[in-house]
């Protein structure tokens, strides 16, 4: 996605996305993964990566709801998705520490969550 002056939100490829300077920087790793924000970069396209990093975890708390074993551990995802869906609804579009805050914060979950489905499907695939 590009806005005005090839400023950009990278997609996981890493590297900077950077036209004229301003850009989101991506270090590797999945989508969204270590975006650096600085001042070049338009709030708008801070708010664009913090709607993408907020589906990104919803996402994968789906993921989590429909393998959930019990009916607890379903309504605790339940309850953190109404939490995350809160959160992205009331976070103003134009109070960029809080967007860059959140986005830190569930970019940590998610690669937390993947994680643990990588070390699942790793122990469920074994050959015994």
């Amino acid at each position: 996605m590009s806005v005005g002056c090839g400023a950009g939100v990278g997609g996981g490829t890493g590297g900077r996305v950077d036209g004229c300077g301003a850009g989101v920087g991506v270090a590797g790793g999945g989508e969204g993964a270590g975006m650096v924000f600085d001042e070049r970069v338009p709030t708008a396209v801070v708010y664009e990566a913090f709607l993408a990093v907020a589906g990104r975890l919803l996402g994968r708390l789906a993921q989590r709801h429909a393998a959930a074993g019990s009916a607890a551990e379903r309504a605790a995802v339940r309850r953190r998705m109404a939490e995350v869906r809160d959160a992205r609804a009331g976070t103003a579009a134009d109070d960029r520490a809080a967007l860059v805050a959140r986005i830190a914060e569930w970019e940590a979950e998610a690669a937390e969550t993947e994680e643990g489905e990588e070390t699942e499907e790793g122990v469920e695939g074994e050959v015994r």
